[in-house]
């Protein structure tokens, strides 16, 4: 596993980003490390420093759910509700099925059976529960951005 997603995991959110900016002095496009210093950042409540990397990886993966995602929350938290709005529903159009196909969920039942290898059997019920969550936040916010009255001028829009 990569050690920027290892510093994620486990709450080093500082380390995570000595990483990625490590990783980004030798390739500036490196995706994953944008993304990485994108959770970071919004970790650390560095919203706009998140926004900047998130719109990176939004940029650079137009189809992706996940960027699109990361990119809505940043822009969010940062205050940018308009952006915010234009990311969210782009990741609620491109979103696919988590689900993943019968068959492929029954070779997994049947492999978790071996020893050593039951982690497989709740690999797509974690999978689609972490998805069902993000699409929900999603939704709500297209929901509240929608509803929002002209008197809420006070909200930036930039």
């Amino acid at each position: 596993m990569n050690r920027q997603l290892i510093a994620i995991r486990d709450g080093k959110y500082k380390e995570a980003i000595a990483l990625a900016q490590d990783r980004l002095a030798d390739n500036p496009d490196d995706i994953r490390s944008h993304f990485t210093l994108a959770q970071a950042y919004e970790a650390v409540q560095e919203p706009e420093q998140a926004l900047v990397h998130a719109e990176r990886c939004a940029a650079a993966l137009p189809g992706s759910f996940e960027a699109q995602s990361l990119a809505a929350k940043c822009a969010a938290e940062a205050k940018r509700y308009e952006d915010a709005y234009r990311y969210a529903e782009k990741a609620l159009m491109d979103r696919g099925d988590p689900n993943l196909p019968l068959l492929v969920r029954g070779v997994l039942r049947a492999l978790s059976y071996v020893p050593g290898l039951k982690g497989l059997r709740t690999a797509n019920e974690v999978s689609v529960g972490a998805y069902a969550k993000e699409t929900q936040w999603l939704h709500e916010y297209v929901v509240w951005y929608q509803g929002r009255s002209s008197s809420d001028s006070g909200y930036s829009t930039q």
